[in-house]
């Protein structure tokens, strides 16, 4: 066990690390075994690396697509039983299902620790605060994952970690995980019950990323389906940092930006004349952002940057 420190150590890095980059499929049975004694609960800096080190493997895929189900349940049973207590081992058990959950197959068996994952959310851990929005966002996925993140009551601490926490990577993860629940009809119902809506059109705002605001526009284009939504979308100035990022580079927040707009625009079923002509200028626009970008990507093809692992902690 003594082996497992300067293996994280060595590691750690996703784009300098040999494991990650080996293919080879690693046996992570010994280790999520030895979450089940006493010796190894009991003696946290022990229990720290197992963790850790399991965290490392399973950002592999040969692993996540073979880990098995008793592989995958001692780890989160850890968040029930020390909670957000300790602060930095809740954070690896949370980068944990996170990696685990880019299997698909793999939500249902994390499903039990969503209650754990939401409670993360609370005090004033930036880094936990990823890791668990993180895990959130990959469990919501799979429908089973987003009733079970819903059920948890996971958007009012989304909602007050947005509103209160300047660190943009909790921004990021939380209005991701708010994207993926917006799908869903209960998941609009509790955005909007929230009073969600002034924040969400708050970081369509340039000084955001282009993440945040691609998942921002997003959301709203799911709120902006629902009746009771529209009218405080429509009052609180969407449209303009809507129509700004139809010439954003990137193609999924012009997408988004436009279908919010089309649904801004009418309810759905409204085909008037001057509807049609709203959704064909909308249409041509998107067109002419589209073409933009594509001769951008064209051009410097050479800056593209390399692709890192999805596990980012």
């Amino acid at each position: 066990m003594n082996r497992g420190r300067p293996f994280c150590d060595d590691n750690i890095d996703p784009s300098q690390s040999y494991n990650y980059h080996s293919g080879i499929k690693d046996d992570l049975s010994y280790l999520s075994n030895a979450l089940n004694h006493t010796t190894y609960l009991d003696n946290r800096s022990l229990l720290l690396c197992i963790v850790r080190t399991l965290k490392v493997l399973s950002r592999k895929s040969v692993n996540r697509a073979t880990i098995a189900p008793a592989e995958i349940a001692p780890v989160c049973g850890l968040l029930h039983v020390f909670g957000a207590k300790d602060a930095e081992l809740a954070a690896d058990i949370c980068n944990f299902i996170l990696n685990i959950c880019y299997h698909q197959p793999n939500i249902r068996h994390a499903l039990d620790a969503v209650p754990w994952l939401v409670e993360c959310l609370d005090g004033d851990d930036d880094y936990l605060h990823v890791a668990a929005a993180g895990a959130l966002q990959g469990i919501c996925i799979s429908e089973d994952g987003k009733r079970s993140v819903l059920n948890a009551q996971a958007i009012p601490k989304l909602v007050a970690l947005l509103q209160t926490s300047p660190n943009l990577r909790v921004s990021t993860r939380c209005v991701g995980t708010m994207h993926n629940l917006s799908t869903e009809w209960p998941g609009v119902a509790q955005i909007r019950d929230n009073n969600a809506i002034p924040l969400l059109i708050a970081l369509l705002d340039p000084k955001y990323t282009t993440d945040i605001r691609r998942h921002a526009a997003a959301v709203l284009q799911n709120l902006s389906r629902d009746k009771e939504c529209l009218p405080t979308i429509r009052s609180l100035g969407a449209v303009e940092p809507l129509s700004q990022l139809r010439f954003q580079e990137d193609l999924h927040t012009q997408i988004s930006a436009t279908g919010a707009l089309l649904n801004i625009n009418g309810q759905a079923g409204d085909q008037s004349e001057e509807r049609k002509a709203f959704k064909k200028a909308l249409t041509q626009s998107l067109v002419v952002g589209m073409l933009s970008s594509m001769l951008e990507e064209t051009m410097s093809l050479n800056d593209l940057p390399v692709l890192t692992a999805e596990e980012d902690a």
